[in-house]
C-alpha cells in the first residue's frame, strides 16, 4: 500500500491537532516523521505517532510549548525546550544555528537535556576560583617528600560483607509499576532509580519488567514501589457524533478539550526529536556543514556487562555538494538500534 507524502503529513497533523497541538507545531512533527519514512528510517516515521499521542494524552509532553533562549552569544545559544515536542525544539535550535552561522561563520546551539541536574544547569560561582601561582621547588626535594609519604602507607583491612536483609515493601507483590535502582556508579546528583516501568511477571525473588518495550528480569532488592495515577484517569478527547436519524446539519462539531498543565518531572526537559539527519540536511540545504547530536536513555550494555548503562548516542553529519552528491551520515553508536529492533518485532 502506497500513500502520498502530503496525505501522510495531513494525517499526522490531524492526529496532533485533535490533542490540542497548534498547527505549526503539528506540522513540524509531521514533516520530520514523513522524512524518516521517505529515507527508510521506518523506526522513526509513522511508527512513532503512537508514542507522541501517548505522551500528549498522559500529559508528559506539552504540545503547545515554544522554546525559549536561556543564554545567547554571537555564535552560540542555550535553549530551553520547555518540555515541548522534540521536532519543534530541534527545528528551533537548527534554524537559530543556521542564522548565527551565516552571520559569524559558525553557529552552535544546545537544548536543555534530561541529564541536567533536576531540570536546571549546575553553575560554579566565579568567586570559588582564584588564580594562584605554584611555588618553584627543587626536583630532588619533591622526590624525597614523595618517598617519605609512600613509606607511611599501610594496607587497609578488608571490609566484611554485610549480612543485613534487604527491605522489601509488603505491597510490592501487588505493584503494577515500579522504580528500578541503577547498579552502575552514577554521576553526582544523578537519579539513582529509573522508571516507572510496568511489571509483567512476578516471582518470589525476581520481577519481569517492561523497559522500553524490552523484557528484563530484575531482583526484587532493586525495586521500589511506584505510586502513579492509572491511565484510565487521564481524559481523552471527546467527539460528539450524530445519530443515524439526525441530519448532517444537526451534527455537533468536534470538541477538543484544552490540554491540562504539563507535568514537570525532576529531570525531563526534552523529548524525542526524530531522526538527527533531518536537522543536518536542513543546514546542508543552506550551503552549510551540519552537525546534530542528542542524548538517549541508558539502554546499551557494555562489553561483558549485564545491564544498560550507556545511550545509543545518535549523531548526524551533513556536507553540501554540487547537485545531489551531498554527504549525510545519520547513525547510532550501538551495534543494533533499538528502534529497528522494535520494528522487526512488529513484523515477525
Amino acid at each position: 500500500m502506497v500513500f502520498l507524502e502530503d496525505e501522510v503529513e495531513r494525517f499526522v497533523v490531524d492526529c496532533m491537532m485533535v490533542l490540542g497541538v497548534p498547527r505549526s507545531n503539528a506540522t513540524s512533527l509531521a514533516q520530520v516523521l514523513v522524512a524518516a519514512d521517505v529515507r527508510g528510517h521506518y523506526s522513526h516515521g509513522l511508527y512513532r505517532v503512537d508514542m507522541y499521542v501517548n505522551d500528549l494524552r498522559k500529559n508528559l509532553c506539552d504540545g503547545g510549548a515554544a522554546p525559549t533562549i536561556v543564554k545567547e552569544s554571537v555564535s552560540t545559544a542555550f535553549v530551553d525546550g520547555n518540555n515541548g515536542l522534540g521536532p519543534v525544539v530541534g527545528n528551533f535550535c537548527m534554524d537559530l544555528a543556521i542564522k548565527k552561522a551565516k552571520a559569524t561563520g559558525i553557529g552552535w546551539v544546545c537544548a536543555k537535556a534530561a541529564e541536567l541536574v533536576y531540570g536546571s544547569t549546575l553553575c560554579l560561582p566565579g568567586e570559588f576560583i582564584a588564580s594562584t601561582s605554584t611555588p618553584s621547588s627543587q626536583t630532588g626535594s619533591y622526590v624525597e617528600t614523595l618517598r617519605g609519604c609512600i613509606r607511611f602507607l599501610r594496607l587497609t583491612s578488608p571490609r566484611l560483607s554485610s549480612q543485613k536483609q534487604v527491605f522489601v515493601d509488603k505491597v510490592l507483590d501487588e505493584a503494577t509499576r515500579v522504580f528500578v535502582r541503577r547498579m552502575a556508579p552514577g554521576l553526582p546528583l544523578q537519579r539513582p532509580y529509573d522508571g516507572p516501568v510496568r511489571v509483567l511477571l512476578r516471582s518470589s525473588n525476581f520481577f519481569t519488567i517492561d523497559r522500553q518495550e524490552v523484557r528484563h528480569t530484575v531482583s526484587i532488592d532493586r525495586l521500589k514501589l511506584a505510586h502513579i495515577d492509572e491511565d484510565a484517569d487521564i481524559p481523552g478527547p471527546s467527539i460528539n457524533r450524530p445519530t443515524s436519524s439526525a441530519s448532517a446539519s444537526d451534527a455537533e462539531p468536534v470538541t477538543t478539550p484544552p490540554l491540562p498543565s504539563c507535568l514537570r518531572t525532576r529531570s525531563g526537559r526534552s523529548n524525542h526529536f526524530g531522526i538527527a539527519g533531518w536537522y543536518t540536511m536542513t543546514a546542508a540545504k543552506q550551503g552549510l556543514l551540519g552537525m546534530s547530536f542528542t542524548n538517549t536513555s541508558s539502554l546499551v550494555v557494555p562489553t561483558r556487562g549485564k545491564e544498560g548503562v550507556m545511550g545509543t548516542n545518535p549523531l548526524s553529519l551533513a556536507a553540501p555538494a554540487k547537485g545531489d552528491d551531498s554527504f549525510v551520515l545519520d547513525m547510532a553508536t550501538s551495534v543494533v538500534a533499538l528502534g529497528k529492533r522494535l520494528v522487526q518485532k512488529l513484523q515477525y
